[in-house]
């Protein structure tokens, strides 16, 4: 019955209590709809808010930015300005130093005209003394043209008196079995000649080298070659010495005849004095002033050196010649030189020398005594090579 009463109780309240219950849905349904509008109303209001915001801000930022770049134009309106100004400053000081500088260069210029023309002026004074000098060169040339002319002529005509009053090879061709020439005149008159005389069974073979060259030495020879034809062939003198000491002293004689010492005239001279003895030998007698004499013995080359001292016109020298003899036997050689063949240089400025002279010499004893002095004649071409000759050059060979 209890649990009746209960039961009915429950059924009683039960649909109270599912109403209640259901009144306790809606309302928390309603409650939570409420809290929803609730909530979204304020989300509404929050997001237009932040959006109110956030317009605000952009609206702010693009203010800002105007602001930005109206300060950034105004900067750059100022920088702009600035270096406009400088540029204008600068282009100012730039055609004022340009003005300057060209004021300096027509200043410059003007200056240099002025020197120009003064150097021209000077030019032009120059080059008429230019051309007056060159008309007088000119003319002076003309002048010594004329005059080189008449003294080559008179060279010539001296050179060919020269020649007939001395030696000629037919003496020689005359005296001995075989002979040989080397003559090379430096200039077209020579200073060094060969002279032969004959008395009665002796010949004298004379070379003389005298003193330089050209036209002052052709007329010492000249000179010498008379003195020399009044000794041996006027005074019959034979001995080489006293011939050397006989020209030495009328040597003295003309040229100090007028009281003038002022010059010293010299020459240096080999004389061979020549006789045929008994059977195929001949007697030498020879005397030099400064020259030697080569002469083969017993297939060798010998020397005779002679005196150290030449015939000259100085009276302070002692001169003392001395005869140095030597009999040699039929087809035997002797030579006579003058020293411009042994003294001529080289490029390196070496000289011929008598040493290789001899050697030379030596090697063509065999041969012909014409082919030995044309050995000696190409060695000396050899040796002298692009050099230009120094000296009068005169070789004599001889062949008993």
């Amino acid at each position: 019955m209890k649990r009746l009463k209960c039961l009915i109780v429950f059924l009683c309240f039960f649909p109270y209590l599912i109403w209640a219950q259901e009144a306790n849905h809606i309302q928390a349904d309603t409650t939570k709809k409420l809290q929803e509008n609730t909530y979204q109303n304020l989300l509404d209001s929050l997001t237009q808010t932040i959006k109110k915001y956030g317009l605000e801000k952009q609206i702010m930022q693009k203010s800002l930015q105007e602001a930005e770049t109206q300060k950034n134009l105004s900067l750059w309106g100022f920088i702009g300005a600035g270096i406009s100004v400088l540029i204008v400053v600068f282009l100012i000081i730039r055609n004022v130093r340009q003005k300057d500088l060209l004021i300096e260069q027509q200043q410059t210029i003007e200056e240099q005209n002025h020197e120009l023309q003064a150097q021209t002026e000077e030019l032009r004074q120059q080059q008429e003394e230019i051309a007056a000098q060159r008309d007088d060169i000119i003319q002076k040339n003309k002048v010594l043209a004329e005059k080189n002319k008449l003294i080559q002529e008179s060279i010539q005509v001296a050179s060919l008196i020269q020649k007939a009053l001395l030696a000629k090879t037919t003496n020689l061709q005359d005296y001995f079995r075989g002979f040989a020439i080397l003559s090379k005149p430096k200039d077209i008159v020579s200073g060094d000649f060969y002279w032969v005389g004959r008395v009665q069974h002796t010949t004298i073979v004379v070379l003389v080298d005298s003193m330089g060259h050209g036209v002052p030495a052709a007329f010492i020879s000249l000179t010498i070659n008379m003195l020399l034809k009044e000794i041996v062939l006027i005074r019959k003198q034979i001995s080489p010495d006293i011939i050397l000491e006989e020209l030495n002293n009328n040597l003295r004689q003309i040229i100090h005849h007028n009281g003038e010492n002022s010059h010293n005239i010299s020459a240096d001279i080999a004389i061979c004095s020549i006789q045929k003895t008994i059977g195929d030998s001949f007697c030498i007698d020879f005397a030099g002033a400064r020259r030697p004499m080569l002469y083969v013995l017993n297939n060798e080359i010998m020397r005779f050196r002679g005196n150290r001292v030449s015939v000259s016109s100085d009276t302070t020298w002692e001169e003392h010649f001395e005869n140095e003899t030597i009999e040699l036997s039929s087809k035997t050689r002797i030579f006579i030189f003058s020293d411009g063949l042994t003294d001529q240089n080289n490029k390196e400025g070496k000289k011929f020398g008598e040493n290789q002279l001899i050697q030379i010499l030596q090697k063509g004893i065999s041969e012909s005594i014409q082919n030995q002095i044309q050995n000696v004649e190409r060695a000396l071409l050899e040796h002298q090579g692009g050099c230009p000759q120094r000296d009068d050059i005169l070789m004599v060979a001889i062949e008993l």
